[in-house]
């Protein structure tokens, strides 16, 4: 089983202030999205230093970064989300919280911008490190992959649309954890790249048309990797993949699927796992919160980074946690 350190984390806007009380802490594992009512980048959930989830806060990101000053915020890491465009709502189900995997979570919730709102009904039970998008096109939810409680693997394919969880019982990529997915909303197809399984780490691309899952052959591709993330560029029409890691060789490629085929876009940003990426539509960049990254994923990051198309740049730095052997433990470090 292919098992690394793992973080998650939260963000909302109102005002920029100091340094160490108005940015998030390092984490990892965490969600951003670009949130068109704010016009903001919004982060959610996450790890803080390998052990414990980070505390229930949620972060926007406009010029600096602001903390919202919300009540009744699910705590939690290994979660699946995803931005609901028509909707203006981010919605999170699954995860693990302040007991780790004691602590497995099946229920879901909706944030609208200004408060978080628990969905009550059914559920598909305990779910993390699993994998969600939203269908634009048939307004539904789509998650794959991950573990239940019991660390069993969930192989099916699962639908959330008006309300209710239905199994669609198909064949699908297999076992999966620590993959990634972004749908193509053009080509209205869901795409599923990478991550591990029980005894391998895949190197295989799908894509899911809302009712059948088909392995996409590839001249060529990112390799072999999970801990990476996927979001749509609609300035492109295409799926960019970004960081990730194989066999603890951390990347910090960005990579573009079209349909037909992968192409390396750049090969020299941040290299990390487990960070948080959004693509801003309003200007076309590409954005990487935190992470994971230093020799064997020993560091976690609360920088933030965009990138043009071209040139990489760090727009916010931050504070890192650093694996202590001595002390056995993360400690706070000077660097940035």
């Amino acid at each position: 089983m292919h098992h690394r350190i793992t973080f998650s984390f939260i963000f909302f806007f109102i005002v920029h202030i100091s340094f160490a009380q108005d940015r998030p802490g390092p984490r990892a594992s965490g969600h951003l999205f670009y949130f068109n009512a704010t016009q903001s980048l919004i982060l959610i959930d996450g790890y803080e230093k390998g052990t414990t989830p980070a505390k229930a806060e949620t972060w926007a990101w406009k010029s600096g970064w602001n903390k919202t000053d919300i009540t009744d915020q699910p705590l939690r890491s290994l979660s699946a989300a995803a931005y609901l465009p028509d909707k203006k709502e981010i919605f999170v189900f699954g995860g693990v919280g302040s007991r780790g995997y004691e602590d497995s979570l099946r229920d879901a919730w909706i944030y609208n911008g200004k408060e978080w709102k628990k969905i009550t009904g059914t559920s598909i039970g305990t779910r993390d490190h699993h994998e969600m998008v939203y269908d634009e096109n048939n307004h539904s939810i789509i998650v794959y992959g991950g573990q239940t409680g019991n660390r069993g693997y969930d192989l099916q394919t699962w639908i959330f649309r008006k309300d209710q969880w239905t199994a669609l019982n198909i064949p699908g990529p297999g076992q999966r954890v620590h993959h990634a997915m972004a749908y193509d909303p053009v080509r209205k197809k869901t795409v599923l790249f990478g991550g591990f399984a029980e005894k391998s780490s895949p190197d295989d691309t799908w894509e899911f048309d809302g009712q059948h899952w088909a392995k996409i052959s590839t001249v060529t591709n990112p390799g072999a990797r999970g801990h990476h993330a996927m979001v749509y560029d609609p300035s492109r029409k295409k799926v960019l993949l970004y960081g990730g890691d194989a066999d603890w060789t951390i990347k910090g490629d960005v990579w573009a699927w079209d349909g037909k085929n992968w192409e390396k876009l750049s090969d020299n940003g941040p290299a990390r796992i487990l960070s948080a990426v959004a693509f801003n539509p309003q200007n076309n960049k590409l954005y990487v919160f935190g992470g994971n990254g230093g020799d064997h994923a020993t560091k976690v990051y609360s920088d933030l980074w965009e990138w043009d198309g071209k040139i990489w740049t760090q727009i916010e730095k931050g504070k890192v946690y650093k694996w202590d052997n001595q002390k056995d433990m993360f400690v706070l470090t000077d660097e940035q």
